[in-house]
């Protein structure tokens, strides 16, 4: 299995989780739902998760506190690839998001929502890991 470093963040407005609908130019979970994600490269964890929430839905950092933070694996045995996620949660001052080209739709959801929607592999795990 190849292992892959990526960033998943989840952001928390008001009790309510933004997911994001992702859109067909994306290289993997075409139209899946999912938090804010990005390949990490040689970027450290919380600095490449700020950008990559900037880039993604508009919000800037100084709008965001991290509330915690964990490390799932998450294997994807159809596509020979371990997910190395480092994940955030980060509550949000605003709920106003401009989605960029990655995503096609957003919404604010109770996480008990979560299982309504086509999820990126994982999601659920993460959401339970940040949430309980």
């Amino acid at each position: 299995m190849k292992d892959i470093e990526t960033v998943t963040s989840i952001l928390r407005y008001k009790n309510k989780i933004l997911i994001l609908k992702r859109s067909g130019g994306v290289r993997y979970y075409k139209h899946c739902w999912a938090g804010v994600c990005g390949y990490l490269n040689e970027s450290e964890p919380l600095e490449k998760a700020l950008q990559e929430i900037e880039e993604e839905t508009g919000i800037p950092r100084n709008e965001l506190k991290l509330v915690k933070k964990e490390k799932v694996v998450v294997p994807d045995n159809e596509r020979g690839i371990n997910w190395n996620m480092n994940v955030f949660l980060f509550d949000s001052n605003t709920d106003v998001v401009d989605i960029d080209w990655e995503h096609v739709d957003y919404k604010w959801i109770n996480k008990d929502e979560l299982d309504n929607f086509e999820t990126l592999l994982g999601m659920n795990r993460v959401v339970q890991e940040l949430l309980g």
